[in-house]
């Protein structure tokens, strides 16, 4: 689970580009729509309120992976989030070898995940 969400966070990490008070105030509004607000800890919410009201660009690279950590948290309780942690377990458990080729399709994860959230519960293997 844990090597599932550092590929999360690294699809994250890619998809945003220069993290600005937009993107973080975006973050912001979506934990506090799936409610994902208060299940951060403290740190991270108070970290959330700063930077959205400070607006400027994020360029410290310690600051970045923090932000990409709590950005994750928020967007695994997201059906989206969801589905790509559950694509990206589901693709390790198929084939380890062909791992590689699998985690660089973000929508083939995508699909995965989809198809593992839509099963019953009877037959999911893994949560």
């Amino acid at each position: 689970m844990v090597e599932a969400k550092r590929v999360v966070s690294r699809v994250i990490d890619a998809g945003l580009g220069l993290i600005t008070g937009g993107v973080v105030s975006y973050y912001l509004r979506k934990s506090l729509r799936n409610n994902s607000w208060r299940l951060l800890p403290r740190y991270s919410r108070a970290l959330l309120l700063a930077l959205s009201k400070w607006g400027g660009v994020v360029k410290s690279r310690i600051l970045r992976e923090i932000l990409i950590e709590v950005f994750t948290e928020i967007e695994v309780y997201s059906f989206r989030g969801r589905a790509l942690l559950y694509g990206v377990i589901v693709a390790m458990a198929r084939a380890r070898e062909l791992l590689g080729d699998i985690l660089g399709n973000v929508r083939r994860l995508l699909t995965l995940g989809i198809q593992y959230l839509h099963q019953p519960l009877l037959y999911r293997v893994f949560g």
